[in-house]
C-alpha cells in the first residue's frame, strides 16, 4: 500500500463572528466586536401583578392538608381516578358563571 506524504490543501472553518479579509479570501480577519449586552429587565404590569399573586399565595393557609397529601400518595401509585362526569360539571357551571360576571359587567 502506498502512503501519501503529499501536503493536502485545507479550507479553512470560519465561526459565524468572523470574516474573511475583501479581496483575500485565504486570510481571516480579526473576530467581530461582540454586540453591546444591557442588564436592564422591564416586566410589565401583568408580570408584575403575577409576582404580586405569586409571593402572597405562600401565605394561603391550607385547609385540608391531609386531603391533599392523599391525591398526592394516590397519583404517585397510579391509582388516582378521575370522574369524568363531575370534572365536566364543573366546567360547565364555571363557564356559566364567568359569562354571567361578563355579561353583568357589560349591562349592569
Amino acid at each position: 500500500m502506498k502512503i501519501d506524504i503529499a501536503p493536502r490543501t485545507t479550507t479553512a472553518v470560519r465561526g459565524k463572528d468572523v470574516k474573511s479579509v475583501l479581496g483575500q479570501p485565504g486570510r481571516l480577519s480579526q473576530p467581530a466586536e461582540p454586540a453591546a449586552v444591557s442588564d436592564d429587565v422591564q416586566l410589565t404590569d401583568t408580570a408584575e401583578r403575577l409576582r404580586q399573586l405569586e409571593s402572597s399565595m405562600g401565605s394561603v393557609e391550607i385547609s385540608d392538608s391531609a386531603k391533599i397529601e392523599s391525591i398526592r400518595q394516590a397519583i404517585a401509585d397510579g391509582n388516582f381516578k378521575v370522574d369524568e362526569e363531575v370534572v365536566a360539571e364543573n366546567l360547565v357551571q364555571e363557564s356559566i358563571a364567568n359569562i354571567s360576571q361578563r355579561a353583568s359587567l357589560i349591562n349592569p
